[in-house]
C-alpha cells in the first residue's frame, strides 16, 4: 500500500541516498573539504569538529568513531601544539 501511494520506508530512502552520494566525485569533494579546513585554537572546537566528523563519515561510513577522532585530532597536530605553547608561555611585562 505504501508503494502505491509513493511513500517509501527508511531503508529504501537510505539506499537511494547512498546510491546518489557514494560516487567518486562526491567522495573526492568531501576529502578535499576535510584536508583544506584548518583548525585554529582561537576557533570554537564545537563548530569545527562535528562538521569534520560528518565529512569523514561521508567519505567512509564504516570508519569507527575512534578513528575519526584520531584523524581530526592529528590533522593539524603540529600547528595546534605550537599555538598551545605560545599561549601557555608566561607573558613578560616590562616595568
Amino acid at each position: 500500500m505504501k508503494e502505491i501511494r509513493g511513500r517509501r520506508n527508511w531503508p529504501w530512502w537510505k539506499s537511494q541516498i547512498i546510491q546518489k552520494y557514494s560516487n567518486g566525485t562526491w567522495i573526492g569533494q568531501k576529502t578535499i573539504s576535510f584536508e583544506n579546513e584548518k583548525y585554529s585554537v582561537d576557533n570554537d572546537p564545537y563548530e569545527g569538529c562535528p562538521s569534520q566528523s560528518e565529512r569523514l563519515k561521508g567519505i567512509d561510513p564504516q570508519m569507527k568513531i575512534q578513528m575519526r577522532n584520531h584523524k581530526i585530532l592529528t590533522k593539524n597536530a603540529s600547528r595546534t601544539r605550537a599555538c598551545s605553547k605560545i599561549q601557555m608561555q608566561p607573558k613578560l611585562h616590562s616595568r
